[in-house]
């Protein structure tokens, strides 16, 4: 029995338009710890997947979040 190989109907990368919402969404701070630009020059925001892309999760606006570099940086594809 053969298993069929989920095929992908986004690509990795968000679009600029699709970063921006996320941004707009999240209201441009780390929905883990709360980092802002705003409050602090010197934070980075990412925009991360939620359900991860190497396990098939989407590149939607759904399942994508902004996070500092600290907060993104420091998880791992678990």
């Amino acid at each position: 029995m053969k298993l069929k190989k989920k095929i992908k109907k986004t690509g990795r990368d968000p679009s600029l338009r699709l970063r921006y919402k996320v941004l707009l969404r999240d209201s441009f701070t780390c929905k883990q710890c709360g980092a802002s630009p705003a409050k602090d020059q010197n934070v980075e925001l990412h925009i991360d997947h939620i359900s991860p892309w190497s396990k098939n999760g989407e590149t939607t606006l759904e399942n994508l979040q902004t996070l500092c570099s600290s907060c993104n940086l420091g998880k791992s594809n678990l």
